[in-house]
């Protein structure tokens, strides 16, 4: 579908004498043949094309999709699995087939995803006819539910370790297999917390998630959620006919008003089962039915069991990792410490962990005033993804802060001391870093320059904007990695910086990709920091983190940025206050 575009005018003299219009025309022509969906967005996911079937499956007409983005015409897809997928394969240029249930639809649909240079192609169709959930009006009847939702949620929630989105998806797959509706909870040391809720009919979900909002301050304490909360046990309510509808709004909560929206949904039957693991009871998920719809039977009260023990293994894996993952994180802020101020100098700085897989590494920036009053900018990684990397670069950077602090000499002096030190205190890890100084003569003084000067360990060159918006990387050979050759002899190398400049280090994390070669990345950084350059320090690189990194990133991002003011005005506020 990579062809998909605006359709050539017939009669251009492009045809072959057939009538039939050539190249993307016949395209469109074609695609509005073959019997299954296809779409086609921009890289803002606005909708560039829909084909005839698309129209069909989607009910709606292509002049209303076009132009459009995804979320405006799908909102109900915000936040699923579908958006997860369509910014990775924008981002990674990864092709992916996944199948997902859209709730508006009450229909499961298989997407196939491809990357194109214009954004991205997808076919779809409907399989909802082999997932083979009950319809609403089966849920109760005595159907056997489809005993493959347990691979289902297994799957789905293996695939993250954000215990927001897990509920999320639980939510949604329990609909309307096991309930007309749900609701699914997170437990901590506070309390009892409404995460995600699902309704089978689109016109109830406001009405579900108003009383979601507001039920758990008036839940009494014969409530089935507290009683499964307090027991860890399973507890069901009601027995589908209309007196259920009254005997759980008034049972549930002791607010008149939360009350009545649960008379509303017209409930008449409810079970509530806890989301336990290790032990502990890590959430709650509570499915409802309707008036006039049976209760569960036990096959389908055992099948939620089993679905609730895999959901509370997975939330409580989850919750696991984010507290490893939140130990690291204060390690890793422990050791950025707050940037000095040097006169005319602005500094930022920006860490930003992985997104993928949620770790955090060795990426690390630093800057200090060294006694001779010269400001030295580190930036470095070390190998790996994980609290151990984090700890090794601690104690690079510790070691690194110290020999430049006590040791006059440049970079390439210093690098060296820091690659003898870390063999000889056992440091065993393999880093790049790049160690530089920003200095001035006083005929550099009197010209409003600066120099720069730096030395490199197998790291990325640094980038300099020029006051008049020209960008370029820094030349100069790259010396070794740290930990490969201790005793290796190491280059210096010096560029002279003019007011108004903007100097940007930064880590891999910022510019490779494992689709792309690393030439395109540098490039894109050159041109988004000539596009970004007119912002303010900390704005541009939040601009580039985002354009560059973007919110799939695969690596820890680590930037560190310095403009250098003019001297001959006064001290800006920017540059932070008067302590230099």
């Amino acid at each position: 579908m990579s062809s998909i575009g605006p359709a050539a005018p017939v009669g251009d003299g492009t045809g072959d004498g057939t009538g039939e219009p050539a190249g993307e025309d016949h395209a469109d022509r074609l695609l509005d043949r073959v019997p299954v969906a296809a779409v086609s967005f921009d890289a803002e996911l606005r909708m560039l094309h829909a084909n005839h079937q698309a129209e069909r499956m989607l009910g709606l007409a292509r002049g209303q999709m076009l132009g459009r983005t995804q979320w405006e015409l799908f909102p109900a897809t915000r936040g699923t699995e579908l958006e997860q997928v369509y910014r990775r394969s924008l981002a990674t240029g990864e092709p992916a087939t996944f199948v997902q249930y859209y709730p508006p639809h009450d229909r499961w649909y298989e997407l196939d995803v491809r990357a194109v240079a214009s954004g991205l192609d997808v076919v779809f169709h409907d399989v909802t006819a082999l997932k083979r959930p009950p319809s609403p009006a089966a849920i109760g009847s005595g159907h056997r539910t489809d005993v493959g939702l347990l691979t289902e949620v297994t799957e789905a929630l293996t695939a993250t370790l954000d215990a927001d989105e897990g509920v999320r998806r639980l939510a949604r797959l329990v609909v309307p297999r096991l309930g007309h509706w749900s609701i699914v909870s997170l437990v901590d040391e506070h309390g009892l917390h409404d995460m995600a809720v699902a309704h089978h009919d689109p016109g109830r979900q406001p009405l579900a998630e108003a009383y979601a909002d507001a039920r758990i301050p008036a839940l009494t304490p014969q409530a089935p959620a507290r009683q499964s909360i307090g027991t860890g046990e399973m507890v069901t309510m009601g027995s589908g006919d209309p007196a259920s509808v009254e005997l759980i709004a008034g049972t549930i909560v002791d607010d008149p008003d939360v009350a009545d929206l649960l008379r509303r949904l017209q409930s008449a039957s409810m079970v509530t089962i806890p989301l336990t693991a290790r032990g502990r009871v890590a959430g709650l998920l509570s499915l409802y039915r309707d008036v006039g719809t049976a209760p569960w039977t036990d096959d389908e009260l055992d099948l939620a069991r089993e679905v609730a023990a895999r959901a509370g293994m997975a939330l409580d894996n989850a919750r696991l990792y984010a507290e490893r993952r939140h130990a690291a994180l204060v390690l890793q802020e422990a050791l950025l410490t707050p940037l000095p101020e040097p006169d005319h100098l602005e500094l930022r700085a920006r860490y930003v962990p992985a997104a993928r897989d949620e770790k955090v590494g060795g990426d690390w920036y630093d800057a200090l005033l060294l006694p001779t009053g010269t400001t030295a900018l580190v930036i470095g990684d070390v190998t790996g993804h994980d609290i151990d990397a984090a700890a090794a670069m601690g104690q690079i950077r510790t070691i690194l802060r110290t020999l430049a602090w006590e040791h006059s000499g440049s970079p390439a002096a210093i690098l060296s001391r820091l690659d003898r030190a870390m063999a000889g205190l056992r440091v065993d890890v393999i880093a790049s870093c790049l160690l530089m100084t920003v200095e001035q003569t006083p005929a550099e003084a009197a010209a409003g320059l600066r120099r720069v000067r730096w030395s490199s360990a197998g790291h990325l060159p640094p980038v300099v904007l020029g006051a008049d918006g020209g960008a370029e990387l820094l030349g100069g050979d790259n010396g070794p990695l740290l930990g490969v050759q201790p005793d290796v002899a190491r280059d210096d190398h010096e560029h002279v910086v003019g007011p108004g400049a903007t100097l940007l280090l930064y880590t891999d994390g910022l510019v490779e990709r494992r689709d792309r070669d690393l030439t395109i990345g540098l490039d894109s950084l050159l041109a988004n920091l000539s596009r970004h350059g007119g912002h303010p320090l900390s704005r541009l690189i939040d601009l580039l983190v985002t354009d560059l990194a973007g919110p799939l990133r695969r690596d820890d991002v680590a930037v560190l940025g310095v403009r250098f003011h003019p001297e001959n005005r006064p001290r800006p506020a920017e540059a932070g206050p008067a302590d230099v």
